[in-house]
């Protein structure tokens, strides 16, 4: 309960943070008002969860410089740690699929999947915000 309290708090604030971020898209967190899931969430789930994902601006080098600029991140393909964790779906989970059937079942090449750890909230958004730096 500790665990899962901590890692929803800080996915809250990690959607929260990227859906206001010029460099992101789209995001993919029934914890925000504006996601599609978000009145059924409330009425099945005592929490919104740790796992999130994002489309950012650009392509799949997009995504790739944003994901290999990340320090406390750490990239794998399984998912639901106590670490944050980062997958590119486009490139690890789903590479093997053409680029039509991704697209088709929605996983973009831009498309940035998150699992939500226990760090400190604020050192996971300094460190996705050194990210975008880093872009611009």
């Amino acid at each position: 309960e500790v665990r899962m309290s901590i890692q929803e708090s800080n996915a809250q604030i990690i959607a929260e943070y990227l859906a206001g971020h010029d460099l992101v898209d789209h995001v993919y967190y029934i914890g925000l008002e504006a996601d599609p899931g978000y009145a059924l969430m409330q009425k099945q789930q005592s929490g919104p969860g740790a796992m999130l994902s994002f489309e950012i601006k650009g392509d799949l080098q997009t995504a790739q410089n944003f994901v290999n600029g990340l320090k406390l991140f750490q990239l794998a393909a399984s998912l639901g740690g106590t670490e944050s964790l980062i997958c590119q779906p486009a490139c690890m989970t789903h590479a093997g699929m053409a680029p039509e059937a991704r697209v088709t079942a929605g996983i973009k090449d831009n498309l940035i999947r998150v699992s939500v750890g226990m760090e400190k909230g604020s050192d996971l958004i300094a460190d996705i915000e050194a990210s975008f730096f880093a872009m611009k």
